[in-house]
C-alpha cells in the first residue's frame, strides 16, 4: 500500500502532463515542440493540420514507406514525413517521402522539422516538387492557429453568452 502511494504521486503529476499535452486545443510554443519525441510530433503535427482543415490519418510506426501522415484535402492527397529533430533536417527525408508519394498515390509530398534544412535536401525537393516546411513556416502554422483558435473561442463564448 505504501508503495502505491508513491508511485501515484509520482505518476499523477505525469498523467496531468501528458493528458494536458494531448488536449485538442493545446497550442505550443516552438520550445515546447523542440522537447518532443518523434511520436509526439507526428500527433501534434496531426492535431495541427486538422485544425487547418484536412482530414488525417497517421500511419502506422513501422513499414510506413516514408509517410508519417496522409492527408486529404478536397480531391488532393498529401503525404508528410515528420522530422524532429536538434539538427537540420537532411537530405533522406526527402528521399522517404518522395517514395511515399508514389506508394500512397499522393499528389503532394511535404517534410515537416521544427529544425531548417541542409542544402542538399533543398536541392532535391525542389527538383522533386517536394514542400519543406521549416522552423519559421511551423511557427507561422502554429500562430494561425492560435489566432483561429482565439476567434472561435470567442465567437462560442458570444453565442452561448447569448
Amino acid at each position: 500500500m505504501f508503495v502505491y502511494k508513491i508511485l501515484s504521486k509520482l505518476f499523477k503529476p505525469i498523467f496531468y502532463f501528458v493528458k494536458s499535452f494531448f488536449t485538442k486545443n493545446k497550442l505550443l510554443e516552438l520550445h515546447e515542440i523542440d522537447e518532443m519525441t518523434g511520436q509526439e510530433f507526428e500527433k501534434y503535427l496531426k492535431q495541427l493540420y486538422e485544425r487547418h482543415g484536412y482530414k488525417v490519418k497517421l500511419t502506422k510506426k513501422s513499414k510506413d514507406y516514408g509517410a508519417d501522415l496522409i492527408l486529404k484535402k478536397g480531391k488532393k492527397t498529401f503525404v508528410v514525413q515528420a522530422k524532429c529533430l536538434n539538427k537540420k533536417a537532411g537530405i533522406r527525408a526527402v528521399q522517404e517521402v518522395a517514395g511515399a508519394i508514389k506508394h500512397y498515390r499522393a499528389d503532394v509530398g511535404i517534410v515537416v522539422t521544427n529544425q531548417y534544412y541542409t542544402t542538399p535536401a533543398k536541392n532535391l525537393a525542389k527538383s522533386n516538387g517536394i514542400q519543406l516546411i521549416n522552423r519559421d513556416e511551423l511557427d507561422k502554422m502554429n500562430s494561425i492557429s492560435r489566432r483561429q483558435y482565439k476567434f472561435s473561442t470567442a465567437i462560442s463564448f458570444i453565442l452561448n453568452k447569448s
